[in-house]
């Protein structure tokens, strides 16, 4: 499966609370969409969750251990409010998923609470869209180089 990831200036931002729960581990969202497929990103058993219809992004969710996370400086790329879709060569199947690519690495910063996962440094000719609250995903032709998140953290 050949994924292509597209930003859509005109779209909505979802809106919510990104969540990671200390104790499970994981992120979730607040609400919690109508998403029928995960894009896998390789970094431990973390997913984009879209919707099969459209192929657009709600926000990220699965299992990340944070003594995995390297504590960096980061610097949080500006942003446009938006939509993420991603595209397939083949359809989406309802319930199912997809790796999208394996080995990312997740840095946390400590002193701003945002955590990217993917190349922290990928900014120079990218479009980044902040997809669903305090979410964001960094695009350059049409390839996802990193997904940045800030979530609310509670045990």
């Amino acid at each position: 499966m050949i994924l292509t990831f597209r930003v859509l200036k005109s779209g909505t931002c979802y809106v919510g609370a990104p969540i990671y729960d200390l104790e499970e581990k994981e992120f979730s969202f607040e609400p919690w969409g109508n998403t029928s497929f995960a894009v896998m990103l390789g970094a431990a058993y973390v997913s984009l969750d879209i919707a099969a219809e459209n192929g657009i992004a709600y926000y990220v969710s699965g299992y990340s251990p944070k003594r995995l996370w390297i504590s960096q400086r980061l610097s949080t790329p500006d942003s446009t409010k938006g939509q993420l879709q991603i595209t397939s060569d083949t359809a989406f199947q309802r319930g199912m998923g997809t790796y999208y690519t394996q080995g990312w690495q997740t840095f946390f910063d400590t002193s701003t609470g945002w955590i990217c996962m993917g190349d922290r440094n990928e900014k120079k000719d990218c479009e980044v869209v902040e997809f669903g609250t305090n979410t964001l995903a960094v695009v350059k032709n049409g390839e996802l180089k990193a997904v940045w998140v800030k979530p609310v953290f509670t045990e």
